[in-house]
């Protein structure tokens, strides 16, 4: 009787394990693979978020359990597509481009017919659309030889008004004497402030271009 009990006990878990076995080896997914193991023992390891499963394993994951998983995944794909596409739109709108080359009005500035190249001089070239530009006694020396390229682009920039570097460092470029009252400059820099904040960075009438 007891042999007979404990045959049909053998038996039942040779049977149990052989369709746990099939259960686990037959998974497609992680997904129900993680449920059987969890049905079965305690201190199964979760899963990762659905997110990083859906990214990592598209086609195991999302597209078997679709419906009852990831209803969202692909608006969620969606989204950050349009969301990065937009983020690089803006990035690009933060460039500053000068208006005849936005506007793809190369003549205004270029002759492709002459030698030189250009409708003017180079160093009087900005001058023909910029006019009456120097204001004051004291002029910059780039602006008074019309050396504008030394710190402005001509077409495009990453950096505002067609600037070479951050409006922050653009005078570092070329100064790199010790500033008068160091102290003050110092203090000046550490509040995130910039040359150009007190000096025109062109022309005026007191003395350092001081505004």
């Amino acid at each position: 009787m007891l042999g007979a009990i404990g045959m049909k006990r053998g038996l039942f878990i040779i049977l149990m394990g052989a369709i746990f076995f099939s259960l686990i080896t037959g998974c497609s997914d992680p997904v129900t693979r993680h449920k059987v193991l969890t049905t079965f023992f305690d201190g199964v390891p979760e899963l990762p978020t659905l997110d990083k499963l859906c990214k990592e394993k598209v086609d195991e994951v999302c597209t078997p359990h679709l419906d009852a998983l990831c209803p969202d995944y692909e608006a969620k794909i969606q989204k950050a597509k349009e969301e990065a596409e937009l983020a690089q739109k803006k990035k690009e709108l933060k460039r500053s481009v000068h208006p005849p080359f936005g506007q793809k009005n190369c003549r205004g500035c270029h002759v492709f017919a002459g030698t030189v190249g250009f409708v003017a001089p180079k160093r009087k070239l900005c001058f023909v659309c910029h006019k009456n530009f120097i204001k004051g006694r004291n002029v910059h020396g780039p602006v008074a030889v019309g050396d504008c390229l030394a710190c402005h682009l001509p077409h495009d920039s990453k950096y505002t008004s067609l600037l070479r570097r951050e409006r922050s460092k653009i005078c570092q470029k070329c100064h790199k004497e010790r500033r008068i009252a160091e102290n003050m400059h110092r203090q000046v820099i550490a509040h995130k402030m910039a040359c150009v904040d007190c000096h025109d960075p062109h022309s005026g009438n007191a003395h350092y271009f001081l505004k």
